[in-house]
């Protein structure tokens, strides 16, 4: 067991700072940096981390994402400990009490936080090991709350404590929901600062950053990055570079990792090839994505249904009914079961041409093998009848949506409504009434992105729906129309009243509100520094119409 030399013990004791040594070497993940030793029992108890190989699990909600886990968070004290003192085992119950509080407290929406065990370290109450292990739990359960993850390691530094590396992998980990690449970039950053350094599992998590915008660029410059530093990328680690891919559909890119993967003896495994298909889903590659299939059964990987499911969503793009149909005749002679996004993405498969029938079939087939339609699945329906043109079929599933237990109508059920009635009909009447429905329902927000005292309406999404977006764009060109209709009727889109469609390069929205503006003979200008801004200089001068079909 390492231990300070006394002299310079006594030198960090007297500045009251705290020092950055590390305990383990590289082949130990558990790099642990903390401040003075105050005691013999505490000394006893900052050891290296246990030894372990690395261990990976699905992301939450992303099939072909792994996310690595460290084998250290699952026992804080080494499991090649020798001392299980009655010491040790009663601050073992101890800290099981403090983390069951800690849940408890977060399931009844209270505060998550570490100024307890940090209060009770400094009283001779906890060990270090206690409070590194707790900061850590106490990220994970964050989620993507990035404003407590960094109070909770500004916590930690307050008190004198660096953080290790597994709050701050726990904290890039936080960044990867949202994509939060520069807040992941500053907590790599601020690790290397504080002279920790990173391993593969962290440039991993940082790569898994790049998943959501497709930011290749980004994960190349990680992955060279990691190798400057030492660190062999690992399987997981050429996966989530693969994922980087799937957004953009950046094929080239995807087959040369997985070259790179192979030339680094890394063999793939089902979650890579699963990846693979994944990339080839926006451009609808369906040759490439069936080269993958038969290049994982010759390195003997055996598809399962995530690998089937992806392989229909790779017929979406161009309605290749026929090829789904034998994907699935194929998942069940290979023992695949399909569960309900398998047969959500068949009902996809149907909306570009409006096949509603086969739709039907599916929903059918789906109730047969004991899946249970969700809200996807009824979106799935109403966007196949939108594209038919039945609107009525189309507001029965919607119908049937509302009575079913679990199934909730949220934006993309309302928004396709409401673009089939404005885009097939004409009907801004009917239109009107789902926007009332939604807004009734708070699936859109109750001002509908009105501001009464500015006089200001705003189009963009965030506004609209009341949902947190970076950069958010406007809502849809038929959602626009609808909105603006119901705003004129409100009599809230007088003289003087803002409308605000930002600035995204194509102008497609602010070309919209200039088009009904125009067609009801109502002025306006464009506000001088902020062409994002349209502003009426007149009222509406017409009655209100309304069309009846």
């Amino acid at each position: 067991m390492n231990s300070y030399p006394t002299q310079r013990k006594q030198s960090y004791q007297a500045s009251g700072q705290y020092e950055g040594d590390q305990h383990g070497d590289k082949t130990n993940r558990g790099y642990c940096y903390h401040p003075v030793v105050r005691n013999a029992s505490e000394q006893q108890n900052i050891q290296s981390h246990s030894n372990g190989d690395t261990q990976y699990k699905y992301q939450n909600g992303n099939q072909g994402a792994i996310s690595p886990c460290r084998p250290y968070l699952q026992n804080p004290y080494s499991p090649h400990s020798k001392h299980q003192s009655k010491q040790r085992q009663k601050s073992d119950a101890k800290e099981k009490e403090h983390l069951n509080a800690t849940k408890n407290s977060h399931s009844n929406q209270q505060p998550i936080s570490n100024d307890r065990v940090i209060r009770a370290y400094k009283k001779y109450e906890k060990t270090l090991k206690d409070v590194l292990f707790v900061t850590t739990s106490s990220i994970q359960k964050c989620g993507n709350d990035l404003k407590t993850v960094k109070q909770l390691i500004q916590n930690l530094k307050d008190a004198k404590i660096l953080p290790n590396i597994n709050i701050y992998t726990a904290g890039i980990n936080a960044c990867v929901e949202n994509g939060k690449l520069d807040d992941a970039k500053a907590f790599l950053r601020k690790m290397k600062n504080d002279g920790c350094t990173p391993d593969t599992i962290m440039y991993t998590s940082l790569i898994n950053v790049c998943v959501k915008d497709g930011a290749l660029k980004d994960a190349k410059a990680f992955l060279a990055e990691m190798k400057l530093d030492g660190c062999k990328p690992n399987i997981a680690t050429y996966t989530s570079l693969i994922n980087v891919c799937v957004k953009d559909g950046a094929l080239d890119d995807a087959k040369a990792f997985l070259e790179e993967m192979k030339l680094d003896r890394c063999k793939p495994n089902i979650v890579t090839y699963t990846s693979l298909i994944n990339v080839c889903v926006k451009g609808g590659a369906l040759d490439d994505a069936k080269a993958f299939l038969e290049e994982m059964k010759l390195d003997r990987c055996t598809p399962d249904t995530k690998t089937y499911t992806s392989l229909i969503n790779v017929c979406v793009k161009d309605g290749k009914l026929d090829d789904a149909k034998a994907f699935l005749r194929k998942m069940k002679n290979d023992g695949c079961t399909p569960d309900t996004k398998t047969y959500t993405s068949l009902i996809n498969v149907c909306e570009k041409d409006g096949k509603l029938e086969d739709a039907k079939a599916f929903l059918a087939e789906m109730k047969l093998d004991g899946c249970k339609p969700d809200t996807k699945t009824y979106n799935s329906l109403i966007n196949v009848c939108v594209k038919d043109g039945k609107l009525d079929k189309a507001e029965a599933f919607l119908e049937k949506m509302k009575k079913r237990h679990g199934c909730t109508p949220n934006i993309a059920t309302y928004t396709s409504l409401i673009t089939g009635y404005v885009q097939k009909h004409n009907n801004i009447k009917a239109a009107i009434s789902l926007l009332k429905e939604a807004r009734k329902n708070n699936v859109f927000r109750g001002s509908l992105g009105y501001d009464e005292p500015k006089g200001a309406l705003n189009l963009h999404q965030d506004a609209i729906y009341g949902l947190s977006f970076d950069h958010a764009p406007c809502v849809s060109i038929e959602l626009t129309k609808t909105i603006l209709e119901y705003f004129k009727q409100k009599n809230k889109l007088t003289n003087g009243a803002q409308i605000i469609v930002g600035q995204h390069g194509d102008d497609i929205i602010k070309n919209v509100v200039k088009k009904f503006l125009d067609n009801n003979d109502v002025m306006y200008k464009e506000i001088e520094g902020n062409k994002g801004v349209i502003q009426m200089t007149s009222d509406f001068t017409d009655k209100i119409e309304i069309e009846q079909n």
